[in-house]
């Protein structure tokens, strides 16, 4: 895999050539040299296309040229990318904007406008070039801001002219065949000094905006001089793969541009394909970052440590990377684990060490002969730098990388000599890392709670634990074997640990059970200028810590088996007033009715963990061992599967009675199904529609909307609003005691970023009801027969989404649907009328998939049970096939967020999952597709069923007819996390079955958890079912089936009713994009 050129002849480092001049010296000796290599955009063939120095020397200046011309002010200043463009492009245009005397700042498109303002205001920066299309959207925010900052008392003004980035055709001309003979004309040469700042780059702002760090002549220079220089020497000729990188970190500058600039060895990189204003650069995936690259023929790469996890999963990858010289990682710390099994494999591992702030001063690359085994996690700082290291008095030491002739850092920040303090390395004990691969710094919390009256000293601890914990010296003196005193002292500083546990994250939060008190015959170690000696006291209390862990772990300590969490004893009525004063404490002090819905009483979810977390305590500290016992089987979600005190009493007391009643039987589940079809068919009055195979012509439509203000509704309400054959939609809501039905509509619409002007369309009526209480569905006797008397289609998209609820508290939607049958068969229309039902692929939950794709046609009962959610659909089908109306009922599969802005509502179970995995720091990977569909186009599939030609299928499935791997989007998920800068690390990917341990970890000792960082706490069950799933798949050998073991779905009649669905394409990073920009503008993440 040797890649074979004539040798270069390098440019010297010694100041003499700086980046400004690099172009013309390779125009004079490598101007046939490769700079970049990438495939042909078809892809089709084996074909390389190659850039060579003289090609992309003239391209900067035809950058610099286009640049300098349009760009006002003079030599100098400071110029923003802002653009999404592919590397040679992007790397292009910053080279021309240093040929052209201009100081360049790539800036990430990922971060927010205030970011990228305040970044612009640091550097007074007033031009800006940018992908202005496809960001749009971030421009208006930039202008929004600065426009903001023009007002007030405070005003300022700031002016910013932007401009686009310039073509990539008229920078390449002749892509891949520019000769000397075409023509060119350079741009005159700009002289520089090397403490001139030549660009600038910004941090990853994970601590606040990010910041600018201005990169000297000197500094870049320097940058060249470490893995660049080494690359020099390398034998046989590099060819490095920087697809992976992002253009605008220092990790890509440097791969995608120093590295072939100073090292004179070409780049791996995609083909450019958004040349055109409505194109996207290809986003890195574990496929397509090796299949490029080997198509290219490179020989070593520079990746993310996430790509090496995926990779060091799969045989053929990691057969791979074993041919290749060596392998570069940066960004983040490798798993030793994964690292360990991709060394032994035979993979060539190099660890890259090196900041914005400091450049690279560790040697990088394993040299030409050196053993495969060595030790790949250590690097060791090159000769070129100067490092002091000084002692902490603990056993460790801070790093500070002092400015040296051959070594300058970007920032100087320390107070004795020029130099910096490499915060990052610090102490290894400063940081706590628990089971859960989470991190808790303890100094902030360890200093607010030395703020207490009664703190002498306060140590936290945690390491390889779920839960921290804190060590406590107490100025006054405690009798250990007085467990009222232990109790007394708790109490009085736990006000300080409360103030201690706002700011911090969950996983870092301190609980009352987790409080040990330094005894005073064990003082805690201090140095000699007093600070406690971390690594010594908690080896000093090793034991106690160990012992704590182990009381918490089996729910023996005091603080968690307080008799005041438990019934006055397990009978029936004991345990239902329990349970009654538990629930009326939860809800506020309002009194709860123990016969009805406690979710109809206001309980969410919170709500539910708690009450969950009452019983568990309640359940310990029972006296009987056998009921103890019990309290390690509740199930995750109790409360909803019994969601009245009346039903959960009995199943707690039945528990007790006899621990074998864990659960209900699938027979029990079909005959409730079966017994609610009967109840809610009874009585309905049939009637035979027309044929409609040759339909009533209608002069126009009328339509009855339901629950038009949720995702869905607004897109159907929408379509309806913008079609010239509907004249009137009513759309139909419950009504609201704190919004009114216009403003819920109109802010559903601005969610989404749909056209509000269609709500003041004179079609549309906005109606407020109940179609729960009666017939008449809770309207005015006049609107009622206005609507019935011209009403020729329903859509009914109102109904309550939660996996966790029984049946029994989807009766009220069941009830609803017996409502706007009755009420259209009663209509003037009723012959011809359309009952279009928005139904769930749930409602077939049960579906065995050794059966094949689910057909769109009725199923059995028993193919339905599971969720109340799926079950209650199932029902309403049943109820809507014997009506006898012109009814669809579609069974949609998962809706997604997608065009205009991504939405997806952030109480669903995949934003759910994202955001519980911020926390966790991984993201879960499975086998399989996913057949998810933008709500744009489910909204659009429901308006053709409604208005076809052809007669009503009965029952219609619609799922994507081009599913996606699930991991897939679970990896572009973990690229824009980390481009969006919602980590600052990039984020790993685990099998699903990991991170659901991880999960677990964070809930099997505690009650009280943090549902704002761990929401999938509140779908653990589902979840738990998924993970169940995914492991019964990864038996199949079917690589495209459904993730997690869902079945499959034909879903031919949809595709002949709704062109959209039809047409419709994979889902891509685009959608990613989409989904993650939107949950950061509804600041979920």
């Amino acid at each position: 895999m040797a890649v074979t050129e004539n040798h270069p002849v390098y440019p010297p480092l010694d100041g003499s050539v700086l980046i400004t001049d690099v172009v013309e010296h390779h125009f004079q000796h490598n101007p046939a040299q490769t700079f970049y290599a990438f495939p042909e955009e078809n892809g089709g063939g084996d074909k390389v296309i190659e850039i060579n120095f003289l090609e992309f020397g003239r391209a900067a200046h035809r950058a610099a040229r286009l640049l300098r011309d349009s760009t006002a002010g003079g030599i100098g200043q400071v110029v923003a990318i802002v653009a999404v463009i592919d590397i040679v492009h992007y790397q292009t245009v910053l080279m021309g904007l240093i040929k052209a005397g201009f100081v360049p700042f790539p800036i990430s498109p990922r971060n927010p406008p205030a970011a990228i303002v305040n970044l612009l205001k640091r550097t007074s920066c007033h031009h800006m070039i940018m992908t202005q299309q496809p960001l749009h959207a971030l421009l208006n925010g930039i202008k929004s801001e600065l426009g903001s900052a023009q007002s007030g008392p405070e005003a300022s003004t700031f002016d910013l002219t932007v401009q686009d980035v310039p073509s990539f055709a008229d920078l390449y001309p002749k892509l891949g065949c520019e000769t000397e003979s075409d023509p060119f004309e350079p741009v005159p040469p700009v002289p520089a000094r090397l403490n001139d700042v030549a660009l600038y780059l910004h941090s990853s702002g994970s601590t606040g905006f990010p910041k600018p760090i201005p990169q000297s002549h000197l500094v870049v220079l320097h940058w060249a001089s470490c893995f660049p220089k080494d690359m020099r020497d390398y034998e046989p000729r590099l060819r490095m793969g920087g697809l992976a990188l992002p253009s605008f970190h220092a990790l890509g500058l440097t791969t995608q541009l120093l590295v072939p600039l100073f090292s004179v060895c070409s780049i791996s990189v995609f083909p450019p394909t958004a040349t055109l204003e409505s194109g996207r650069p290809i986003i890195p995936d574990p496929v397509n970052i090796l299949r490029y690259a080997e198509k290219t023929k490179a020989n070593t790469l520079m990746v993310v440590p996430t790509f090496l996890q995926l990779w060091s999963e799969s045989p053929e990858a990691v057969e791979y990377l074993k041919g290749l010289e060596f392998v570069a990682f940066a960004g983040g710390a490798l798993a030793p684990k994964v690292g360990n099994a991709l060394v032994s494999a035979g993979v060539r591992l190099s660890p890259i060490y090196g900041g914005t702030e400091f450049g690279a001063p560790a040697d990088c690359f394993p040299r030409k002969g050196q053993p495969i085994i060595w030790d790949w996690e250590w690097m060791k700082f090159t000769a070129m730098t100067n490092i002091r290291w000084i002692p902490q008095g603990d056993g460790t030491y801070e790093c500070h990388v002092l400015t040296c002739k051959t070594h300058q850092p970007a920032i100087e920040n320390l107070p004795d000599v020029k130099g910096l303090v490499i915060n990052s390395v610090g102490r290894a004990d400063d940081v706590i890392i628990h089971a859960s691969g989470e991190k808790t710094v303890p100094a902030p919390m360890e200093n607010i709670i030395m703020t207490g009256p009664f703190v002498k000293g306060a140590l936290m601890f945690g390491r390889e634990q779920n839960q921290a914990g804190i060590l406590i010296e107490t100025s006054d003196e405690i009798d250990f074997n007085d467990n009222n005193q232990i109790e007394e002292m708790k109490s009085k500083i736990w006000p300080t640990i409360e103030e201690a546990n706002k700011g911090a994250p969950a996983f870092s939060r301190i609980f009352k059970e987790m409080i040990l008190f330094a005894h005073p015959d064990k003082s805690l170690p201090r140095a000699a200028k007093g600070s406690i000696m971390r690594k010594a006291s908690l080896k000093l209390y090793e034991q106690e810590i160990k012992a704590l862990y182990g009381l918490v772990e089996v729910g023996a300590s005091d603080s968690v088996t307080s008799i005041q969490y438990a019934p006055e004893s397990w009978s029936f009525d004991a345990v239902e007033k329990w349970l009654g004063e538990v629930a009326q404490n939860l809800g506020s002090g309002t009194k709860v009715s123990l016969e009805d819905d406690l979710f109809m009483q206001g309980f969410d979810s919170l709500s539910a963990s708690s009450l969950r977390g009452r019983i568990i305590r309640g359940l310990r500290s029972s006296c009987d061992a056998s009921t103890k016992e019990l309290a390690d089987h509740i199930k995750q979600n109790i409360v909803y599967a019994h969601p009245t005190i009346k039903s959960l009493s009995l199943h707690l007391v039945s528990l007790v009675t006899d621990p074998t009643m864990i659960s209900t039987t699938g027979s029990e589940e079909k005959e409730r199904i079966e017994k609610m079809i009967e109840t809610y068919t009874s009585g309905i009055k049939k009637i035979v529609p027309k044929s409609l195979s040759d339909p009533k012509a209608l002069p126009s439509a009328v339509v009855l909307l339901t629950g038009s203000t949720g995702g869905l509704g607004s897109f159907i309400l929408a379509n309806l609003l913008g079609r010239k054959d509907v004249e009137r939609v009513y759309a139909f809501n419950r009504p609201s005691a704190e919004v009114s039905v216009a403003d819920r509509q109109r802010r559903a619409f601005e969610d989404r970023a749909l056209n509000t002007d269609l709500l003041a369309s004179e079609k549309l009526v906005l109606v407020t009801g109940n179609a729960i209480q009666s017939a008449n569905l809770g309207l005015d006797p006049v609107l009622l027969e206005q609507i019935r008397s011209t009403v020729t289609t329903i859509i009914h998209n109102a109904w309550r989404l939660d996996f966790n609820l029984s049946l029994s508290s989807f009766e009220p939607n069941v009830k609803s649907i017996r409502h706007l049958i009755d009420f259209a068969i009663s209509s003037a229309n009723a012959s011809d009328l359309r009952f279009v039902f928005v139904s769930s692929v749930a409602s077939v939950q049960s579906w065995n998939t050794q059966n094949g794709k689910v057909p769109e046609e009725a199923v059995e009962s028993v193919e339905a049970v599971g969720p109340g959610y799926g079950e209650s659909k199932f029902v309403a089908e049943q109820m809507l096939t014997r009506s006898g109306l012109a009814a669809s009922s579609v069974r949609v599969g998962q809706i997604c967020g997608g065009p205009p802005n991504g939405n997806w509502s952030t109480t669903e179970w995949l934003p759910i999952l994202v955001k519980t995995s911020i926390t966790l720091g991984a993201l879960p990977i499975a086998l399989g597709a996913v057949s998810w569909v933008p709500a744009a186009t489910v909204a659009q599939a429901m308006i053709d069923v409604a208005f076809s030609e052809k007669s009503s299928p009965g029952l219609i499935n619609l799922v994507h007819p081009r599913p996606m791997s699930w991991n897939i989007i679970m990896d572009n998920i973990a690229t824009h996390l980390k481009d969006a800068s919602v980590v600052s690390e990039p984020i790993s990917l685990i099998p699903f079955n990991e991170w659901c341990s991880k999960l677990e970890h964070h809930v099997a000792q505690n009650q009280d958890i943090d549902l704002a960082k761990l929401p999938a706490i509140k779908l653990l069950d589902f979840f738990r079912g998924l993970n169940k799933s995914n492991g019964l798949a990864e038996k199949d050998d079917d690589l495209y089936a459904e993730a997690f073991g869902f079945p499959a779905f034909m879903a031919q009649k949809i595709q002949s009713l709704s062109p959209a669905v039809a047409a419709l394409r994979p889902l891509n990073h685009d959608n990613v994009i989409q989904w993650i920009d939107y949950w950061k503008s509804q600041k979920y993440i």
